[in-house]
């Protein structure tokens, strides 16, 4: 796939996604361009799939398709909503409508009442978000999600997950198309250390990534005296384990690292050309 294909896939799909992000109102204006008068988000996550959430889908399916609704309504089934103890969940855009605990039995008068007629049930609703004036809040608002900020998972109960497309339409794999053709190995190398991602820099296996070995070298390079291992680990955000290793395969390189017992380790001389500057 090239980057314009990702791009147009992207477009393409963009509106169709965005209405499960945007409040009521704005959501209801862009799905008129989408070609689906409204789509139903199903959890296909652990929790509602053992709850049964794969019947509701079916049963859906076959009610919407004995309406005449299957070409109206959109089926998405998407990741984890995070309200595990609420499941089957079914929401339904643009009003964000909260279905929980949802039975193939509630899944009839849903698609005659709402879906059909454009009635909310609101029985059928998350309690929290109907209020005693009878007026509705969408999932977004409740008191479980409107303070959350969510970052890797920001996707999740939003996208189906084995729908490509739309994984692409929420920008997917634009930091890679971005890394590929706007920058260089160095610059991406540079670009992980500094997030300040951790997982990718604890590693334990034999061979140590060259950045960690650059890093603890420029350590090096720039300490007066002794640096100790510890604080030596902790400022590059890698293991006693790993930040070892560096130093060990430094040594194999030519570098004298001399290590002072419980004191810490100094680079004592070094190749003839030094291929890390002191900075």
């Amino acid at each position: 796939m090239t980057i314009e294909q990702l791009n147009e896939i992207r477009e393409a799909k963009r509106e169709l996604v965005m209405v499960r992000k945007l409040i009521k109102e704005e959501g209801e204006k862009l799905a008129e361009k989408t070609g689906y008068r409204k789509q139903v988000l199903i959890c296909g996550g652990t929790g509602c799939t053992s709850s049964g959430s794969h019947k509701v889908v079916d049963t859906l399916e076959a009610s919407l398709k004995k309406h005449g609704l299957e070409d109206e309504i959109l089926v998405v089934k998407t990741g984890c909503f995070g309200l595990c103890a609420l499941g089957p969940i079914m929401i339904v855009y643009p009003e964000g409508c909260f279905y929980s605990q949802m039975t193939p039995e509630h899944v009839e008068r849903i698609v005659e009442e709402h879906l059909r007629d454009g009635n909310v049930v609101k029985e059928y609703l998350y309690q929290e978000t109907v209020h005693s004036d009878g007026s509705i809040l969408s999932l977004n608002e409740t008191n479980f999600y409107k303070k959350q900020m969510r970052v890797a998972l920001r996707n999740c109960g939003v996208i189906d997950p084995e729908q490509i497309e739309e994984y692409i339409a929420v920008d997917g794999y634009q930091a890679l198309a971005k890394a590929v053709t706007q920058m260089t190995g160095d610059e991406v190398i540079d670009e992980v250390l500094k997030s300040g991602l951790r997982g990718g820099r604890r590693r334990t296996q034999a061979e140590v990534p060259m950045a960690i070995k650059d890093d603890v070298l420029r350590k090096l390079l720039g300490a007066e005296g002794v640096l100790s291992g510890s604080a030596l680990a902790d400022s590059l955000h890698v293991s006693r384990s790993a930040m070892w290793k560096a130093i060990e395969q430094l040594r194999s390189e030519g570098y004298n690292i001399e290590a002072a017992t419980n004191r810490g380790y100094r680079l004592a001389a070094g190749p003839e050309a030094l291929t890390v500057s002191k900075t």
